[in-house]
């Protein structure tokens, strides 16, 4: 997995959401157990756990709640899942003593698990999984949650608020000038305009751009035509991107887990900020960025790049594979696409497996033709393999 080992691969199954509400009993369907044969089969197995494992101990949100016995994180083990994330829009469901409970029955059952924590620190710091083949590191974040579901760093005069890892963003909502003047003129007329100049004055707001407006906490920029825009939140994305490099050098693999329900466009398309995220992770040194949350079919993105300063593809080999899966709005023309036959669960949710469909990854990086990428409903099994010294990836 680095540049001095030797080479070799290693198997990993990510899959999507894991909503299992009571204890889980592997069915006699034969094709249910080929699925958990082929998640305990991988190197190393990850889901994303979006139920509170407090048995529903704790102050319930105002939202949809969902918790599950304790022994849960056991089954999961038991399913061959080997790492989890934890930050979603369920991680608050039960309070800070839902999340404790959580993390206590995730330790207790041997699973590896990062997303939330006791404050800021415990949920953003990754977590590290021993395999025979390479230590392996989870850092997960979430974009979609409540007001105050986030957690907040610990001080020396207060203790840190309970709660997830969040990557939150800024969307900017472009609108043609006919568009803008008809915006301004309401944010006068209705005296928004004067009550946001106070808050810029009383120094709880800041000035908006000369080509911005911004009414009702949402932005509007003046343009040609109409469009949206998302950009990562720059504090969030700072520190996610220095954890990601801290554990990369610690891990011989480093994947990245983003819980994200807000899609763009008519077709629910990936937003902008997601997309900037996956692939700002993957140059932080991650080897996989794996989106999940609306529970849809996504193509993945191949990007390239250089583990070796002045690594030449073609001269010193090609570049290792990173992929980026359920997180880029559109697939390469070239890839073809085949499915492993046998191998989805029943039912349309698979009882919260998130595994309906897989493909595998093989093939040569600068042949994409033959390259056949992978899919679980929102995961991915794919092999990933060390450099030689050479470059070469085998």
């Amino acid at each position: 997995m680095t540049p001095e080992t030797p080479s070799r691969s290693m198997t990993l199954v990510a899959t999507g959401d894991s909503i299992a509400a009571r204890r889980l009993v592997i069915p006699e369907d034969p094709a249910a157990r080929a699925l958990f044969d082929l998640v305990r089969g991988a190197d190393v197995a990850f889901t994303n756990l979006e139920i509170v494992l407090s048995d529903r101990i704790g102050p319930p949100s105002d939202q949809m709640n969902l918790s599950a016995d304790a022994e849960v994180a056991h089954d999961l083990r038991g399913l061959g899942f080997d790492i989890v994330g934890i930050a979603n829009n369920h991680t608050w469901n039960y309070g800070p003593v839902g999340i404790r409970r959580t993390v206590a029955a995730l330790r207790h059952a041997g699973l590896a698990h990062a997303g939330a924590g006791r404050n800021l620190h415990e949920a953003r710091r990754p977590a590290f999984f021993e395999t025979p083949k390479g230590r392996v590191a989870l850092v997960a974040a979430a974009s979609t949650f409540a007001a105050g579901q986030q957690a907040t760093d610990q001080r020396a005069d207060a203790p840190g608020r309970p709660g997830l890892n969040p990557q939150r963003y800024q969307t900017t909502y472009v609108v043609d000038p006919p568009a803008m003047e008809h915006l301004r003129r309401v944010a006068e007329r209705t005296g928004l305009d004067k009550a946001r100049r106070r808050m810029i004055e009383r120094g709880t707001a800041a000035e908006s751009k000369r080509d911005e407006l911004s009414m009702l906490g949402a932005t509007f920029r003046e343009g040609a035509d109409f469009a949206v825009t998302s950009v990562p939140h720059a504090g969030d994305l700072a520190e996610n991107l220095r954890w990601i490099r801290d554990a990369r050098r610690f891990a011989d693999l480093v994947l990245v887990s983003m819980h994200c329900h807000e899609v763009e466009g008519e077709k629910g398309m990936p937003p902008r900020f997601l997309i900037e995220f996956a692939r700002a992770c993957i140059e932080a040194g991650a080897a996989a960025s794996i989106g999940r949350g609306p529970r849809a079919l996504r193509g993945p993105e191949i990007r390239l790049r250089r583990l070796k300063p002045g690594l030449v593809p073609g001269e010193d080999g090609p570049e290792p594979p990173h992929l980026q899966v359920f997180d880029v709005a559109h697939v390469a023309e070239d890839l073809q696409w085949r499915p492993m036959g046998g191998v989805r669960a029943p039912g349309q949710h698979g009882g919260g497996y998130g595994l309906e469909f897989c493909a595998e990854a093989v093939g040569h990086l600068f042949q994409l033709r033959q390259t056949i990428l992978p899919v679980i409903h929102g995961g991915l099994l794919c092999h990933f393999s060390s450099m030689s010294s050479k470059g070469s990836v085998k």
